[in-house]
């Protein structure tokens, strides 16, 4: 289940939020790109959000729900995740678990016009529990998220049977969800659209465990040189 808060101070910053993606895309030639964790957001609205005491505690809480135990509050892993032009368009339908318990997604900006695809939420709610064996996390994961079993879970069909959930998201509200348990992706986006997500991830139940600290560092290696691959491919 998704659970929406709105908040006032989002509401009167996302002009501020839109600005500095709306730069970025410039910076990146208009091409897909994202930013992994704090120091790429530092001193913006995106590096204030995760450290709001309230915000922290919350995840922390939904967290120690999900898991069970206690969860002290800290910094939540972000990303700011930014799809725009073509190389966008092979963003979109990558359905996934995430590496942490709760995660709390943040819309900056969401294409708007009317019948236009607005890129929204695909859940497979708590399609499974919280595992214990590592090993069998990055299994299960690798099983679920290759390109066959993501065409699968991407049709229609599979969407109705599983009774999957499709989130028409707003700009300036927090929409949290169980990100480890839920198989989800979004949906397409057009090429001249833009759509600008920060994602607060918290509650790691494979905390300091070796194998999760590699694949963490090769996904930010990755995405950094996916962004690289687009800015230049953006300029030839």
């Amino acid at each position: 289940m998704v659970t929406q808060f709105c908040r006032t101070c989002f509401q009167l910053r996302k002009a501020e939020a839109r600005r500095f993606v709306e730069d970025e895309v410039a910076r990146h030639h208009g091409q897909y790109f994202s930013f992994v964790g704090r120091e790429p957001v530092t001193g913006t609205l995106f590096e204030r959000i995760g450290d709001l005491s309230w915000f922290r505690d919350l995840l922390a809480d939904l967290s120690a729900h999900v898991m069970g135990r206690k969860v002290s509050p800290g910094a939540p892993f972000q990303v700011l995740r930014v799809v725009a032009g073509e190389t966008g368009r092979g963003q979109s339908m990558l359905f996934h678990y995430d590496a942490y318990v709760i995660t709390a997604l943040v819309p900056v900006v969401v294409p708007q016009n009317s019948g236009e695809p607005s890129g929204d939420l695909i859940l497979y709610p708590q399609l499974r529990s919280i595992r214990s064996n590592v090993v069998a996390n990055v299994l299960e994961k690798a099983l679920m998220q290759n390109g066959v079993v993501r065409n699968v879970t991407a049709t229609k069909l599979m969407q109705r049977l599983f009774k999957a959930k499709v989130l028409k998201m707003k700009p300036g509200n927090i929409y949290v969800f169980r990100g480890y348990q839920s198989l989800h992706a979004n949906e397409p986006c057009l090429p001249s659209s833009l759509r600008a997500t920060a994602l607060y991830h918290f509650g790691d139940p494979h905390e300091n465990n070796a194998l999760m600290v590699f694949i963490q560092r090769v996904r930010k290696w990755r995405e950094a040189r996916k962004a690289r691959a687009c800015r230049d491919q953006s300029r030839n």
